[in-house]
């Protein structure tokens, strides 16, 4: 097996190489890589079709792919599973309770999302930021106890900071509703501002939870 090879138009494959990269096991990452791209290289050596011979790569990439994922990225796929699944039955809640665009409030998303990621970049940093996304969809096992550490204060920060910003913004919605309604207009009023009022709290308590799965998945990696 060959580690490298003069692989032509190498750019071509960067996406898949980075995929093999991300789901092969670290043993064989790199000799996998390279006896696909000697492959890739004489293939085109013998004047076989480029998209003919990208066709090719791309199906061994997926195959190998799904080969090796569920056991080198398997907290991960077990991680956006579990996202789906809430996500599916958040929806399913929806619908059985409401119109699903009840719950759908962009000036509300607006004071809790960019707040939120703004305070988290702010008591961390952004390379923080950055990074902690990428240690909780890497399964790699090279992070360092620091690296760690900082990447669950992250989400600890984002989380809280969503839920806060949530909350403080409904009891503001609910000072400003009960500050403008007036007897006459309260049982025609009240249920509509209530309900979109307390999205803010709604959108914040979802982020948390997203927050604490996440730093809970980086915990376990501090336990192993």
């Amino acid at each position: 097996m060959h580690s490298s090879s003069p692989l032509k138009n190498k750019h071509e494959m960067v996406l898949a190489n980075k995929l093999l990269s991300w789901s092969l096991p670290a043993s064989i990452r790199d000799a996998v890589i390279g006896d696909l791209e000697e492959t890739y290289y004489l293939k085109q050596q013998q004047g076989l079709a480029p998209i003919a011979i990208q066709y090719w790569y791309w199906q061994q990439t997926f195959n190998l792919a799904y080969r090796f994922m569920p056991t080198t990225q398997r907290g991960l796929i077990m991680f956006i599973l579990s996202l789906i699944v809430f996500m599916s039955m958040m929806v399913f809640g929806m619908v059985m309770g409401a119109d699903v665009t009840a719950f759908i409030d962009v000036p509300s998303a607006m004071l809790v999302f960019p707040p939120a990621i703004f305070f988290a970049i702010a008591a961390t940093s952004w390379q923080e930021f950055t990074f902690a996304f990428g240690c909780v969809v890497s399964d790699e096992r090279s992070f360092s106890e620091r690296e760690l550490v900082q990447s669950k204060r992250v989400f600890s920060v984002l989380g809280n900071s969503a839920l806060w910003c949530g909350g403080i913004t409904t009891l503001i919605g609910w000072v400003a509703m009960a500050s403008n309604i007036s007897a006459q207009e309260f049982s025609s009023v009240i249920g509509p501002a209530f309900a979109v009022s307390i999205l803010t709290f709604y959108y914040g308590a979802i982020v948390k939870l997203i927050c604490y799965v996440a730093a809970q998945r980086i915990e376990s990696k501090l336990l192993d």
